[in-house]
């Protein structure tokens, strides 16, 4: 052969190879974001959204007029926002937040003629006046997988084409199916800061680029592709100062509801803002996602950055409340302290604090419980979980029954501040992770919880991590699978299937008796009502009938139709010698009680018609009615 042709035969060989080398996931990233900048024309804007944290068909007017839907500031874009500035870079991109559940709220507040079905009109006014060529979404708990696929689906379907970033819960367990599709462009999963500042670069085919980040998902020709590398891990530094000026004004989120019923029982018109220290938990409880979301490995924003942000809020936007967002608030005890140490040096007096989230309770000591309370610390929740020891060890909770009830030893000492556990009913059974654990330890959480005995007990009923898109039945979009109990039921009412035991008489459930999910969720609300009113102790002589009707009066104006708050938080008015702020609440009472026969039966069954029926007018018969409902149940 001559050597030409020799020399055509090994290029063309060549040739071939190179065409069968697959491409990297990076270099289809490059072309998916070429072929976008044609269809798309970029401009400088970038529009974070945050979605609903409440459900237009569950809409409560009375509840909104108490200002009690939950009104968390979108923390989560606001660092985003901040990673966004600080690494620009002459991208010269202009970001902005929006907060939908804040406009939603303030327009059901203050304008009648508002239609809350028709929420998604606030986000095509923002699209309109701020045009941005990219819009972000996020969500970061199950309950608001609605919404937040609503506003996917109306993005992609705008007459106006435009890329479409999802983040988040969803967005990282699920995003393969949103990609799928056609909900989004793009999906960060995790943590975003790093992957959001990396694909913003090859977008705008920047020249100097961040670092390449896995995590970043795509489809690209039909093929749903997962950038690929090094994991990613954001190092936490800087404040979140200047991206408040992106956003509603955050001394006006008091003014359209709440954060939790911690900041309630200071006041309702304390303007609240969130704080976050730490990232991550040292934990690794199977039941929970923050280790993979956040890593087990928890890292801390610089003390004086965080103080510099506390600070400014305080002095110069009156913020007098901080919930503590923290999965792992007290794990480096020096550095929290050191906070705590900083908000009395720098005379930030008149503010409170929280942590709703909870606290790991082998982190806390005295000495630090000390400063806490110094500190103005409203209250704050520990993770117990579960009352059995091996349930712990088998689900990798961080703490032991000893290490609890030294705690609770611990606990008692500091009064002043409303301390509450959570607890997981329903664990998955050791042998079978489909079906819950057996009664004889789902009633093992109840008598722990009592003999903790904390101001209040918060009990979950466990549920699968259902995919929004795993169940989706065919033809039926908004299918999500069932939640129970939800928090956003009408009027607070958890009704049971047939077959199902309710009221005091699942007390009597056999030992071995493996529950459904539903009589899980009715043990719930009967291990809440006895534990948590009958038998509380900051209705005896020796609790603290204040803590106990500012909490109450807290979440009770967020379920306004549930009798037995009313009844129990007169009684406590009564006790107090608070005679017409405890002929009010019996009023609602008796209200609540003549509209629904669902209360009506709820009362039957526990007995607490008796107490209608002769309800107390001075503290002595409150306090003999409370001794018979004591005397009746302190056997369970």
């Amino acid at each position: 052969m001559p050597n030409k042709d020799i020399k055509m035969a090994e290029l063309t060989q060549l040739s071939i190879i190179k065409k069968e080398i697959p491409k990297s996931p990076y270099e289809q990233l490059e072309e998916h974001c070429a072929e976008l900048r044609e269809q798309v024309p970029l401009n400088n804007k970038i529009l974070l959204v945050k979605g609903l944290q409440c459900r237009p068909e569950t809409f409560e007017r009375e509840v909104i007029k108490n200002r009690c839907y939950y009104a968390y500031p979108p923390t989560g874009l606001q660092v985003l926002a901040e990673s966004i500035s600080k690494n620009n870079k002459g991208r010269n991109l202009e970001a902005r937040i929006l907060d939908l559940n804040f406009e939603f709220l303030r327009r059901s507040i203050n304008d009648p003629s508002f239609d809350t079905f028709k929420w998604l009109s606030i986000l095509d006014e923002h699209l309109e006046s701020f045009n941005p060529s990219i819009v972000g979404t996020s969500n970061l708990f199950s309950t608001d997988t609605p919404p937040f696929i609503e506003i996917l689906e109306h993005l992609r379907n705008s007459s106006q084409k435009r890329i479409i970033l999802a983040g988040g819960q969803n967005a990282t367990y699920d995003g393969k199916n949103l990609l799928k599709d056609d909900l989004c462009d793009f999906i960060c999963r995790y943590e975003a800061e790093n992957k959001i500042n990396f694909l913003l670069d090859t977008l705008y085919n920047h020249a100097v680029r961040s670092k390449p980040t896995s995590g970043i998902l795509f489809k690209h020709k039909g093929e749903i592709i997962e950038t690929d590398g090094e994991i990613d891990v954001v190092v936490l530094g800087g404040n979140l100062i200047e991206t408040y000026s992106l956003m509603p004004p955050i001394e006006e989120y008091h003014k359209v509801g709440t954060i939790s019923p911690y900041l309630r029982m200071n006041g309702k018109d304390k303007p609240f803002a969130t704080a976050l220290m730490n990232r991550g938990c040292h934990g690794a409880c199977d039941f929970c996602g923050v280790p993979e979301f956040s890593g087990r490995k928890v890292r801390s924003k610089p003390v004086n950055d965080l103080l510099e942000e506390i600070e400014f809020l305080y002095k110069e936007r009156g913020v007098r409340h901080f919930e503590f967002l923290d999965d792992d608030l007290a794990v480096y005890k020096d550095r929290f302290a050191e906070v705590l140490q900083g908000i009395i040096e720098r005379g930030l007096t008149e503010m409170s604090w929280a942590s709703n989230n909870g606290i790991i309770a082998s982190c806390l000591d005295e000495k630090l419980m000390q400063l806490m309370k110094e500190t103005n610390c409203i209250g704050f929740k520990i993770g117990v979980e579960s009352g059995n020891e091996a349930t712990l060890r088998r689900v990798k909770k961080p703490g032991t029954i000893p290490k609890f009830r030294k705690f609770s030893e611990m606990a008692q000492k500091f009064p002043e501040m409303f301390i509450a556990d959570n607890y997981i009913l329903g664990l998955p059974n050791l042998q079978n992770p489909k079906v819950s654990e057996p009664w004889e330890l789902i009633i093992k959480d109840y008598h722990f919880s009592r003999e903790m005995n904390l101001d209040w007990s918060c009990y979950f009923v466990f549920q699968p991590n259902v995919s929004y898109f795993g169940d989706r039945k065919e033809g039926d979009s908004n299918y999500i699978g069932e939640f129970v109990p939800s928090n956003e039921s009408k009027r607070g009412k958890l009704i049971a299937p047939a077959g199902i035991v309710e009221g005091p008489e699942v007390f009597q459930l056999p030992p071995d008796f493996i529950p459904s999910v539903s009589q899980v969720a009715q043990a719930q609300i009967t291990f809440n009502l006895v534990r948590n009113f009958i038998l509380n102790k900051n209705l005896t002589p020796q609790g603290r009938l204040d803590k106990y009707q500012k909490w109450v009066g807290a979440v009770q104006e967020r379920y306004p139709y549930d009798a037995s708050m009313n009844l129990f938080l007169g009684l406590a008015y009564s006790l107090d010698g608070k005679a017409k702020a405890a002929e009010l609440q019996y009023s609602h009472a008796k209200e609540n009680l003549r509209q629904d026969a669902y209360w009506q039966k709820r009362f039957g069954q526990f007995g607490l018609d008796e107490i209608m029926q002769c309800l107390p007018t001075t503290s002595t018969q409150a306090e003999q009615a409370v001794r018979h409902l004591t005397d009746s149940y302190s056997k369970y």
